[in-house]
């Protein structure tokens, strides 16, 4: 009887274990790609054919009704080629709310734009946020294989040729629907695979390491051209003029973590359009806007120009401006001091312009960055752990110079000839009334303190006086 009862409980213990879901098992997914929402498909056994009339036509979708959840882990994979095309892109596209109207529910898009020789991994109308660009060189009728990552604390990456290209952190993806889209281009996907079995996972980022303390030159020889056009010879960093509509990064494999003194350098060249800056992306190379990033920049553009000393997407707060002037063709020396306990300040040619305390930086990646610009960088230098410059005596409540305003203008004394010409009409008047009473403008005022006590002591004694003599009289 023992014998059959032990005998029972392993045949259920042996079902319950073949019953449970094999561990990240890859399933071939292509015959359930079948919601054509937008082109014109040919979808086989062993391959789905973007047609070559989609190249007319912008974004083609097929998609399916396969559901990614948010909070768990998942792996999509496939080989594409694009064939042709005005512009030529393809990659993924993960549907939030419904397989048939991706755009408009909101998706994630992974393409791999030929045009651009960018990989891409952004959204549209979506609650997913990413923004992460790579640039990579892929041609026409070259076969490469793209992986998108998705971990169960909403980071997602994107892979190409088993290379890490795309990174978004803490995108709050909500889960979605799996789909292939192409881009004013035609291709071919080949085994569209997904492994997916909800288990718990680390997001594949890699704990930065920090630099030993030195210094540390951005030359370009260990750099990661993130996003736009970029050269990098002798030292020079330059962003090319094809970056004057977009935006341009360039990042350095040095990471310097908080609680060290770092000081960043570098000469500024704006050579066309807007705003070039020093840039620590707090916790990505790959996607340093959205990972969270410091920013000093110069713009020559906006208003009458103004420089920015800003965080984007950080987990500490920096916000400031300072309105100026600045030219193009001309060299600016930008200088970052960043103080063990998160205070910093900005300096410009070696005068200080921004002063912000209690930032709470964590550390970041350098990198150098253009705003609808192009321009170069040189003498990129970075100090880490060196001994703090002597701080203002008056420590961080004293601001950077300001430009004055109108209102302030006219509150100011008039000098001894006569009003700044800036003064206002304010100054004007208090000159002129100073000329008729006899004083020349900003002569001192006669002390009448003493004067006053002395007539003040006589009216008392006569009070006194006067009550004691009333007195008298009634007696």
């Amino acid at each position: 009887m023992k014998r059959t009862a032990l005998f029972t409980a392993i045949l259920l213990l042996l079902t319950t274990l073949a019953a449970l879901p094999a561990h990240a098992e890859s399933q071939n997914i292509m015959a359930e790609l079948y919601n054509v929402i937008r082109g014109e498909w040919e979808i086989r056994d062993d391959v789905i054919v973007s047609k070559e009339s989609n190249g007319t036509i912008g974004d083609a979708f097929l998609t399916s009704d396969i559901y990614i959840e948010s909070a768990t882990r998942a792996t999509v994979s496939v080989d594409i080629t694009i064939t042709g095309g005005t512009n030529g892109a393809a990659g993924f596209c993960i549907a939030e709310l419904d397989p048939t109207l991706p755009l408009e529910g909101g998706c994630i898009l992974t393409p791999l734009d030929i045009s651009a020789g960018q990989a891409k991994l952004f959204c549209v109308n979506a609650q997913t946020m990413v923004g992460s660009y790579k640039n990579v060189g892929i041609a026409l009728n070259q076969s490469f294989n793209m992986r998108l990552e998705i971990y169960d604390d909403d980071s997602l990456e994107v892979y190409i040729d088993d290379e890490l290209c795309c990174q978004g952190l803490n995108t709050n993806f909500p889960g979605g629907y799996i789909g292939i889209y192409t881009f004013s281009g035609s291709a071919e996907f080949r085994n569209l695979t997904v492994e997916y079995d909800g288990a718990g996972s680390a997001v594949g980022v890699d704990k930065p390491t920090s630099a030993a303390p030195g210094t540390y030159r951005f030359d370009g020889s260990a750099s990661e051209a993130v996003m736009g056009k970029w050269t990098t010879e002798n030292g020079v960093l330059t962003a090319l003029p094809e970056n004057v509509d977009k935006e341009a990064i360039l990042m350095s494999d040095l990471y310097f973590a908080a609680g060290k003194h770092l000081t960043v350098t570098a000469d500024v060249r704006i050579t066309d359009g807007a705003a070039v800056a020093l840039l620590l992306s707090e916790t990505s190379r790959l996607n340093p806007l959205g990972g969270g990033a410091l920013i000093y920049n110069i713009d020559a553009v906006s208003e009458e120009g103004v420089s920015r000393f800003f965080s984007f997407s950080a987990t500490y707060t920096v916000s400031d401006n300072y309105p100026s002037s600045f030219e193009t063709d001309r060299t600016y020396k930008l200088r970052l001091e960043i103080f063990e306990n998160g205070d910093m300040e900005a300096y410009l040619d070696d005068v200080i312009i921004h002063n912000v305390a209690n930032t709470g930086f964590t550390g970041g990646y350098l990198g150098v960055y253009t705003w609808l610009a192009a321009g170069t960088f040189e003498n990129v230098t970075a100090v880490y752990g060196g001994t703090a410059p002597k701080r203002n005596p008056e420590g961080l409540e004293t601001q950077p110079p300001e430009v004055v305003s109108s209102e302030e203008e006219s509150t100011s004394e008039p000098t001894a000839t006569g009003p700044v010409s800036t003064a206002g009409e304010a100054g004007s008047t208090a000159a002129a009334s100073g000329a008729v009473s006899g004083q020349s403008p900003g002569s001192e005022k006669p002390n009448v303190g003493p004067i006053l006590a002395i007539v003040a002591a006589i009216l008392l004694i006569a009070a006194v006086v006067t009550v004691i003599v009333l007195k008298k009289k009634k007696k």
